[in-house]
C-alpha cells in the first residue's frame, strides 16, 4: 500500500504534486489541511476529482478554523496575501464550494481521524493504528509561556488539538525538536490506542518514535529523509509545509512499512 502525505498548504496549488501522483498511483492521499485560500481549497477538490482511484482523507487545520470562524488568528497572517483575516473569511464564504468543504470538515470535527476505525469495517491503512490531524494531541500553542496559557483560555471552546505544536524554535526562529512534547503526545496516543500520528502544523520535516522500552528519538527530515516502521515501536510523521515543498511517500507491506520523506 502506497500514500502521499501532505499539508500547510498555505495557498499553494496541490496540483503541483500532479506529476507524483500520476508517477506513484497512490492508493491514499492524506492532506492535513491549512489551505489558507479560495484558489487553494478549489484545486484541491479538483484534485480529488481528478483522481478518482486514490482515496482521499482530509482534516482542517488551525488556519481553516480560524479564516472560517473569522477569529483567532492575526492578520499579519495573511498579508503575504494582501488581505486581512476578515477579507479571508468573506472570501471564503462568498465561494460555496469552498465554505461548504471547510465546514463540513469542521462540523464532523474532522480535525483528527483515527483511520483504523472506518464504519463497522477496521480500515487497514498501514497495518498499524494510525491517526490523522493537523496538530497533535501533546506540545504547545505557542514558543512564549505567557502567550501558550492565553491561548489555552482563548481555547477553552474550540478543538485545542489542531492549534498543538510539537516542533519549538530558538531564539533566531530555527527549528528545534521538542523530546518533550513528543513524550506528552506519544503518551496521549498510546490512551487511544494509536501507533501512528501523521500530522501537519509544524512546517518542518520530522520523523519521531518511541522505542518499546519507551525511550525517544526524533529525527530532523531534511538529515535523516528515510525511517523504516515497525511493529512495537510509535511514530509521528511530519513531511513539513508544502507550502515549502515538502511531502512524504509512505509505503507498507504486511507489518513493516517505510517513510521518505521528499521535497519538489
Amino acid at each position: 500500500m502506497k500514500s502521499l502525505l501532505f499539508g500547510d498548504l498555505h495557498g499553494r496549488d496541490p496540483f503541483d504534486l500532479e506529476r507524483v501522483i500520476r508517477k506513484e498511483n497512490f492508493e491514499n492521499v492524506i492532506c492535513t489541511g491549512d489551505f489558507d485560500t479560495v484558489f487553494s481549497i478549489n484545486r484541491y477538490l479538483e484534485m480529488i476529482d481528478a483522481f478518482p482511484k486514490s482515496k482521499f482523507y482530509t482534516c482542517a487545520g488551525n488556519h481553516d478554523e480560524g479564516i472560517y470562524n473569522n477569529h483567532i488568528l492575526t492578520d499579519s497572517n495573511f498579508t503575504r496575501f494582501g488581505m486581512t483575516l476578515k477579507q479571508m473569511h468573506e472570501e471564503l464564504k462568498s465561494d460555496d464550494a469552498a465554505y461548504a468543504f471547510i465546514g463540513d470538515l469542521l462540523n464532523k470535527k474532522q480535525a483528527f481521524m483515527h483511520l483504523y476505525e472506518s464504519g463497522r469495517e477496521p480500515l487497514r491503512f498501514l497495518y498499524f493504528r494510525t491517526v490523522v490531524m493537523h496538530g497533535s494531541y501533546g506540545g504547545r500553542f505557542s514558543q512564549n509561556w505567557f502567550e501558550n496559557f492565553i491561548a489555552g483560555m482563548m481555547f477553552r471552546n474550540i478543538n485545542k488539538d489542531i492549534w498543538r505544536y510539537l516542533q519549538e524554535r530558538d531564539s533566531e526562529n530555527n527549528y528545534q525538536s521538542s523530546v518533550k512534547s513528543h513524550r506528552d503526545n506519544f503518551m496521549i496516543m498510546k490512551t487511544h490506542g494509536c501507533q501512528v500520528m501523521l500530522k501537519g502544523h509544524d512546517h518542518y520535516p520530522e520523523i519521531a518514535f518511541q522505542w518499546p522500552n519507551g525511550d525517544i528519538q526524533v529525527n530532523n527530515g531534511e538529515e535523516h529523509p528515510t525511517m523504516l516502521l515497525q511493529k512495537g515501536f510509535m511514530y509521528t510523521i511530519t513531511p513539513g509545509a508544502f507550502k515549502h515543498g515538502h511531502y512524504a511517500v509512505i509505503e507498507t507491506d504486511g507489518n513493516a512499512g517505510i517513510v521518505n520523506l521528499k521535497r519538489l
